[in-house]
């Protein structure tokens, strides 16, 4: 489902994030943003994807270069504590479904987006009781956004294109963002859906178009 400009296919201009722009954003939202880019894969679907060291300029030479803020994936929370910084997205624990972001995106223009979660701080496996608690407590997502809008800012990109994964997650971004803050807002399945990864790829790219 999509909102806004449409995503076109020959988008190629990427905004430039330099060192100081990436420490700053490390340091101040590292508990719950990372960015679309990951080791890749070995023998298996699931390997390298907690490899935190691709994320370090000082390690990866070529990550400045490959990072794309003029996309942000939204998640809707955390599953759980986010330990190291930038590690949200790169989850290695057998339960999580980050290695399906990895193939849906990798060799794709959306590879190198930011990414962030809609809610902030708000650890929660199952979503219903998420969407339950924020019904009753609205001051958790008018915080969350507040932040969320500090992060536009902090990107130093005009009305990024939004992905957002799965419904809750548009819903929410939709109802605390102002169509102005952003160019497109497009939902995609979320990773934990049960399909294996070629056709989650097809499934994901598909809505992007």
């Amino acid at each position: 489902m999509r909102d806004g400009a449409p995503l076109t296919p020959d988008f190629v201009t990427r905004a430039i994030v330099t060192r100081e722009q990436f420490d700053m954003i490390k340091e101040k939202h590292g508990q719950y943003a990372s960015w679309a880019v990951w080791a890749a894969a070995g023998d298996t679907a699931t390997s390298n994807i907690g490899d935190i060291g691709v994320l370090d300029p000082a390690r990866n030479p070529t990550l400045l270069a490959a990072l794309n803020p003029k996309v942000v994936m939204l998640g809707l929370n955390i599953s759980r504590p986010v330990l190291e910084p930038l590690s949200n997205f790169h989850d290695k624990k057998a339960q999580a479904k980050d290695f399906k972001i990895r193939h849906a995106f990798t060799g794709t223009r959306f590879y190198g987006a930011y990414m962030t979660d809609v809610l902030k701080f708000f650890v929660e496996v199952e979503s219903s009781k998420v969407m339950s608690t924020v019904r009753k407590r609205p001051d958790i997502l008018q915080d969350s956004a507040a932040i969320l809008r500090e992060e536009f800012r902090d990107l130093g990109v005009s009305q990024p294109e939004l992905i957002a994964f799965g419904g809750y997650a548009a819903s929410l971004a939709k109802k605390v963002l102002s169509p102005t803050d952003y160019s497109s807002l497009v939902r995609v399945t979320h990773y934990s859906h049960f399909v294996g990864q070629d056709n989650y790829r097809s499934e994901v790219l598909s809505q992007c178009s």
